[in-house]
């Protein structure tokens, strides 16, 4: 049902974070603490919303901060193949309370996934996850654009109050050249074959 992020090779290795300093630090807070809350990153395609999770891992890493292992997921994965009576809520049940007992993080890339329309029927994922992070006993954490933020949040008020949120705004043009420049010598060193 999820991939285990925590042991992919960009959690220990890639090019440093650029330009969003103030969003790393506000993210390790919230998913190394004690309380167990959600999480919403919010910002434009291609802002760096993926590159700060995996910097967040990095840092943390390098900083020996014992963190929850990430597990990341998606709406689709969650409900496919499941079209009998209360199945999709069986296994989501059955994946909340793995990542309760492990402590773990669940990811979703594009957390708009979750509010897709579903051809199997009446399927609300965010109904469904909204209590287990009320009770604080997931932690959960997403990627969003602002438009699809716009779209979804009055239909699912009580999802999103439930989430602590996090904006990253574009670069500088200063800062991309500089991030497309270490990403650059990042994979020129480490793939030096690669195209």
């Amino acid at each position: 049902m999820a991939r285990p992020l925590h042991k992919a090779p960009e959690s220990r290795d890639g090019p440093a974070l650029i330009g969003q300093a103030r969003a790393l630090k506000l993210l390790g807070p919230l998913l190394e603490g004690s309380e167990r809350v959600g999480v919403a990153i919010i910002g434009p395609e291609l802002v760096g919303k993926s590159a700060l999770v995996w910097a967040w891992m990095r840092e943390a890493r390098r900083q020996k901060r014992e963190t929850p292992p990430v597990f990341a997921t998606s709406g689709a994965q969650l409900i496919a193949g499941m079209s009998g009576l209360g199945q999709w809520q069986e296994r989501l049940r059955r994946v909340l309370e793995a990542a309760e007992t492990l402590g773990a993080v669940l990811y979703f890339e594009d957390m708009g996934d979750l509010f897709g329309d579903r051809a199997e029927g009446n399927v609300d994922l965010p109904g469904a996850i909204k209590p287990f992070l009320e009770a604080g006993r997931v932690r959960l954490m997403g990627e969003l654009t602002p438009d699809a933020l716009d779209l979804f949040e009055s239909r699912h008020v009580g999802f999103f109050g439930s989430l602590n949120r996090i904006k990253l705004e574009p670069l500088s043009d200063e800062d991309t050249v500089e991030a497309l420049r270490r990403r650059s010598a990042h994979d020129r060193d480490r793939e030096p074959d690669r195209p």
